[in-house]
């Protein structure tokens, strides 16, 4: 159907449209130009294309002389600088984490509230470490110290030390399997000696390690060299090493180093990973044994029931063991309850049960609670806050997460 459009509409398109009419028409209305068959038009046409193909001609030699005179003036100068290497974003820029492990301790002996009770600083740890290379790391932990009041002598109560715990270089990109670690570190002997006391599952360590290995635990300066089978079926890993063996000896003017060996077995059954490792170690006539065990059930993240056991005895006849059982019913939650026996062999034994809650309220920080009893009646009760800041550790080996 034809609607006829309005006549405003009409009115304001025929101004606009009219000059183009026009044009049209006058083109239409010229002349139509030679034909190309016209010998003097062909003839023009000839003479501009010579002389394009002239113009061409001296634009591409004046691009060939350019080109060569900016490449003898090269040939000429001094080659130029090599480029700068940008350095890495890390360099003198390692991560630095810090642990402060703070303690309010009660001791009770014999019914009376030990005067040396209180608040405490166990340790300040400054963890520096970095990759110097695609092929090694190197790992500096520095320590500022306070003895333990209940543990030290009167006199000595609440003194600070400062010592660098751990310096070595980790060599981790050597062939077939085989890593190696050379410096100042704790030896990997068992469980417990490893871990740095405030990434233990309870507040203190068992009795036969402090007995056997120190206070401070096995720490000694040497290198050792592990080698990890391959395998899909069960994770194994033999370590040997050879260390100063001044933890053993400190007055000793001899060269006779000392010797270390651990063989380690893993396997996982289903939401089950078992663990099963022997460790020995030695200076002269003195040697050191122990074996460990480590079971786990982990059905999710954030619930998990953990036994941990380990026994140790010397060639002085000292011996002992302790066994541990750690619950998690939450994620941030722990509950662990641990038997220590410890039998010096020149002395009466100890026993000791201690319990313990541990509750995270991140990854940062943890609060725990302890309570300890000894064969003698003595009772230690304690309250420990721990916390990190700066990059986040690699977690203990007891944590389920």
């Amino acid at each position: 159907m034809f609607v006829r459009p309005p006549p405003e509409l009409i009115s304001r398109t025929i101004p606009l449209f009219l000059p183009l009419f026009l044009g049209v028409g006058a083109a239409l209305a010229q002349t139509p130009p030679e034909s190309p068959g016209d010998p003097e038009l062909a003839a023009r046409v000839a003479a501009l294309e010579a002389e394009l193909a002239t113009m061409k001609q001296q634009q591409q030699q004046a691009a060939a002389d350019d080109f060569m005179r900016e490449a003898e003036a090269l040939a000429g100068s001094d080659p130029p600088p090599p480029p700068t290497a940008t350095p890495p974003k890390n360099i003198m820029n390692p991560r630095i984490t810090a642990f402060g492990d703070g303690f309010a301790s009660v001791g009770s002996h014999n019914g009376s509230v030990d005067p040396r009770s209180g608040p405490w600083l166990r340790s300040l740890e400054f963890d520096v470490r970095e990759a110097v290379d695609p092929y090694a790391n190197a790992v500096a932990i520095f320590a500022l110290e306070q003895e333990d009041p209940l543990k030290s002598d009167p006199g000595t109560a609440g003194e600070f030390s400062v010592s660098p715990e751990e310096v070595y270089l980790d060599l981790v990109s050597l062939p077939r399997g085989f890593s190696a670690r050379v410096g100042k570190f704790r030896q990997p002997f068992g469980l417990v000696n490893r871990t740095h006391p405030h990434d233990l599952p309870w507040t203190g360590s068992p009795l036969v390690t402090v007995g056997i290995l120190g206070d401070e635990g096995f720490n000694d300066t040497g290198l050792t060299v592990d080698w990890r089978i391959p395998s899909t079926k069960v994770g194994a890993t033999f370590t040997g090493g050879v260390l100063s063996g001044q933890p053993w000896d400190p007055a000793s003017e001899t060269a006779t180093p000392g010797w270390l060996g651990r063989a380690e077995l893993f396997k996982t059954f289903g939401n089950v990973d078992v663990a099963l490792g022997g460790t020995g170690t030695g200076l002269r006539e003195l040697a050191i044994g122990g074996a460990d065990l480590t079971l786990r059930w982990k059905p999710s993240q954030s619930r998990s029931v953990t036994l941990l056991a380990e026994g140790l005895a010397n060639t002085d006849g000292a011996k002992g063991a302790y066994a541990s059982l750690l619950l998690q019913p939450a994620r941030p939650v722990y509950f662990a309850l641990r038997g220590d026996w410890f039998a010096p062999g020149t002395g009466p034994q100890g026993k000791e049960l201690s319990a313990a809650v541990s509750y995270y309220t991140s990854e940062f920080l943890r609060v725990r609670a302890s309570l300890s009893a000894g064969d003698t009646g003595d009772l230690r009760g304690d309250l420990q806050f721990t916390f990190v800041w700066g990059s986040h550790p690699i977690e203990p080996y007891w944590v389920n997460k």
